[in-house]
């Protein structure tokens, strides 16, 4: 069994990039990052600056990881599902269908927690994803300057997400940046979406722990963030459509 991690990123911090590579490396045999603006994001450029992708691939090279790095000609006019999918792509070409892992990251996760058994345990999953526990810090001072003072430490939330995913043949992302699609032996299976649409069951793997660090970005980073997803709920570049599509215990479900 391999582990492969799809690394999406844009305009990252290189430190960020390095801290992403670093940290998820231990439990990978390859990664796959891909480059590239969404193109309804504010000042939308094909790639990021010099030195972010030879940082990913100066960080593989140290830890000894097989890297692949893509870095696109033009911005990405399907916005994450188009971006998200090609990730997918690229990553099963280093999978084998069915016995192989993915983990999916961003430029700004890091994972900070992880049991030393992680991969014996993603063999004998029976499920086809499993999810960790994604955390975060806010900084008060930003977020409520008169609590700064009389509350110093910053808060903290924690929840769960689904980011290993089991290397289904053509595994790609649909309708939506969180509905993705796999074909298990000829039956299109949802492994992760919103409840409606009803994803097969994921794996408890709660002990693994990836710090999100977005609360972190400076404000016009942040500005621009908000600005896509306005412009991408406002446009509905996102949706879930209304193909019916049997899942793999026999029900149906309807996806985007």
């Amino acid at each position: 069994m391999r582990v492969v991690g799809l690394l999406s990123w844009y305009d990252e911090s290189p430190s960020w990039l390095a801290a992403a590579v670093a940290s998820f490396a231990p439990y990978l045999d390859h990664v796959v990052a891909i480059d590239g603006a969404y193109a309804a994001y504010p000042g939308a450029r094909a790639r990021s600056d010099l030195g972010q992708a030879e940082t990913i691939l100066r960080t593989a090279d140290a830890v000894g990881l097989g890297v692949t790095i893509v870095e696109p000609r033009e911005t990405f006019f399907g916005n994450e599902v188009e971006k998200r999918s090609l990730l997918f792509r690229y990553g099963l070409v280093e999978a084998t269908p069915y016995e192989d892992w993915f983990v999916v990251f961003d430029g700004d996760e890091v994972l900070t927690k992880a049991p030393a058994d992680l991969r014996t345990r993603l063999e004998y999953i029976p499920e086809d994803a499993a999810e960790v526990t994604l955390w975060s810090r806010e900084n008060w001072s930003e977020v409520a300057p008169s609590a700064a003072s009389a509350i110093p430490l910053p808060g903290e939330s924690r929840g769960t997400l689904r980011m290993f995913f089991r290397a289904l043949p053509n595994l790609r992302v649909h309708g939506r940046h969180d509905v993705y699609v796999g074909d298990r032996y000829g039956v299109e299976t949802i492994v992760w979406g919103p409840e409606p649409i009803g994803p097969v069951s994921a794996a408890n793997l709660h002990d693994v722990e990836v710090e999100h660090r977005s609360a972190k970005r400076d404000a016009a980073r942040k500005e621009a963030s908000y600005s896509y997803y306005k412009t991408r709920d406002a446009l509905g570049l996102e949706k879930i459509a209304t193909r019916t599509i049997e899942t793999v215990d026999g029900s149906y479900s309807e996806v985007g």
